[in-house]
């Protein structure tokens, strides 16, 4: 039913509205015990996100309320592999559609609170490879926003704890991941240290 929204239309049900969005987050709300509903609506969105060009209001309500779910069902089941890669996908997804409609600041505040999500799953001995790539990457792209406005503290920390993630992951991409990091340049060791605040002031200083 979730993988064909039109056949559900065709037979529907008195009483129930006639869109698989909201029946399966109906009943994922219902039977939280029951991880198969809410993983029915994250790949159901998943298809939307991937043919449709622009979402009505209507689309971006259930986005939305599938992205909270997807956290939701994240809480209660940490470890499994499904509920893991369904989230991060769905969340990459929801953060692309945001950019193409413009949105940018509000795409910049859901990667920041998805990359929140995977640095506390980082660590957990289930996750996959997949998982803790999809974090570096996010990481390797804000540390190059970082560098790119300044930012020489933020910068700096960012890059230490990427450091200490690759110590932990020996998947494919490792190579790939120091030789971006490489490529980000060296700390600017003026800055290393020095709490963001005295970097400010000392850049306001030198604007005077």
């Amino acid at each position: 039913m979730a993988g064909n929204p039109r056949l559900f239309r065709e037979r529907r049900i008195p009483g129930i509205e006639p869109n698989a969005a909201v029946l399966l987050l109906q009943l994922a709300d219902a039977h939280p015990e029951r991880p198969e509903y809410g993983l029915a609506l994250v790949e159901l969105m998943l298809k939307k996100l991937r043919y449709a060009r622009n979402f009505r209001e209507h689309n971006q309500r259930e986005l939305a309320d599938t992205v909270n779910l997807s956290e939701r069902l994240l809480g209660r089941w940490p470890n499994d592999p499904q509920v893991i890669s369904g989230m991060v996908r769905l969340h990459a997804r929801y953060i692309g559609a945001l950019r193409r409609e413009g949105k940018n600041a509000w795409a910049r505040r859901e990667s920041d609170r998805l990359q929140g999500i995977l640095e506390v799953l980082f660590y957990n001995p289930e996750i996959s490879d997949a998982v803790k790539e999809s974090l570096i990457r996010l990481q390797l792209q804000r540390l190059k926003l970082l560098r790119h406005d300044g930012r020489s503290y933020e910068g700096a920390e960012l890059r230490k704890k990427i450091s200490r993630e690759l110590g932990f992951y020996h998947g494919p991409m490792l190579r790939v991941f120091r030789e971006e990091l490489e490529k980000a340049g060296p700390d600017d060791e003026s800055s290393v240290g020095k709490s963001e605040d005295s970097i400010i002031f000392e850049h306001t200083k030198q604007g005077l």
